[in-house]
């Protein structure tokens, strides 16, 4: 994790420049020293991250006060840490794919796979998507096109076996949309058919992406009017 702000919290306090500060804080811990854990597989679950940043801000608290400025940028790094365990916990396989990003990632499936559904927002027609969670009057759902996230209510929602009902006006916006959802399903199918032949849903993913061609510029990419959330 490195954003504005946070260099002060990639490496170790330099305990020569700030006296006393074992004095009171016994477990130091910095970001440089959870990536480290990270890439060697120590961490055997999200609530195991949690707690090593949670001990940054504990120990920002205890040697420079709650009102402190660099208290308030430690708390902005828990914060982020807790949204992303709250992503990876919903589904390990969207947030890796998130973050890698590679060309058409969207296309790629999980594992398992997100049902396809209609999903209607006020002001817009029935629109593809993924079906990340529900509840018993709510659905978490991610659109094929701008990928925008909507909490949608169970009573908007429709399952989608076909085609989805074309739109009064075409954009291209929905051609996109419509592109994306057609080789999501392909790439389903794919992977039913080599699980059934032995490979893994995880290899397959993992095949996909090292098979993905590099992601466009920005500047290559068409600006499109975005779902509202």
């Amino acid at each position: 994790m490195m954003f504005p702000g946070t260099e002060i919290f990639q490496k170790s306090v330099p305990e020569d420049i700030i006296e006393h500060y074992r004095e009171y804080i016994f477990y130091p811990m910095h970001l440089g020293m959870i990536k480290q854990k990270v890439v060697s597989n120590r961490f055997q679950s999200t609530r195991e991250f949690l707690h090593e940043t949670e001990w940054i801000l504990h120990n920002c608290i205890i040697y420079n006060g709650g009102k402190h400025a660099l208290t308030k940028i430690a708390k902005g790094i828990v914060k982020v840490c807790k949204e992303d365990m709250r992503e990876i916990e919903l589904c390990p396989s969207c947030y890796s794919l998130t973050v890698k990003q590679p060309f058409n990632w969207f296309c790629i499936p999980c594992n398992p796979p997100h049902r396809v559904v209609l999903a209607k927002v006020r002001g817009y027609p029935l629109w593809p998507a993924k079906l990340i969670s529900e509840t018993s009057d709510k659905c978490d759902v991610r659109f094929f096109g701008q990928h925008d996230r909507s909490l949608v209510q169970r009573s908007c929602i429709q399952d989608l076996n076909g085609p989805p009902p074309t739109p009064s006006t075409k954009t291209t916006h929905w051609t996109i949309a419509m592109d994306e959802l057609s080789n999501y399903r392909q790439n389903i199918n794919q992977m039913v058919q080599q699980m059934a032949s032995g490979k893994t849903a995880e290899q397959f993913i993992t095949e996909k992406i090292e098979e993905a061609p590099k992601q466009p510029s920005i500047k290559d990419l068409t600006k499109l009017p975005r779902i509202p959330k």
